[in-house]
């Protein structure tokens, strides 16, 4: 027995809403549609949306968008089976586009391209700080 599943919501998602809505957007993905592209074009050329099966795989917009809610949101909405009812895809699929996702995320290339450590404070001069105390109120006991 086969399980009807409309792609509606994913279709009005990412070609309707993330153009004409973007808050219903974020609603749903939690990051802007500017962010969501960004995102798909750091991604996109990772290993792991890439194969050579005669099975194509989703687009990457598709793999992140389903990933995206499920990292969004909480509790029994993020089952694999309640995230494929509502986008219209295999329970498989939810958990394949979350850990292709994750992995290209988590890859050593694009965190050192996304993420940046703070620098370091640069030490002011001991006069400048003395000054600043001086105009302080003093603290009470």
């Amino acid at each position: 027995m086969t399980i009807n599943k409309p792609t509606q919501l994913l279709d009005l998602l990412l070609k309707d809403w993330k153009y004409t809505r973007p808050e219903i957007f974020r609603s749903y993905l939690r990051v802007t549609p500017a962010c969501f592209d960004d995102l798909v074009k750091a991604i996109k050329g990772h290993a792991v949306f890439h194969n050579n099966s005669n099975n194509k795989q989703a687009d990457v917009d598709i793999q992140l968008a389903v990933a995206l809610y499920r990292l969004g949101h909480y509790g029994n909405a993020t089952s694999t089976m309640k995230v494929a009812l509502q986008f219209g895809i295999g329970y498989g699929s939810v958990q394949n586009y979350t850990d292709r996702v994750l992995a290209a995320i988590n890859d050593k290339a694009f965190k050192s391209s996304a993420l940046q450590w703070a620098r370091k404070v640069v030490p002011r001069h001991r006069a400048v700080d003395r000054e600043r105390s001086l105009l302080l109120p003093s603290p009470r006991s």
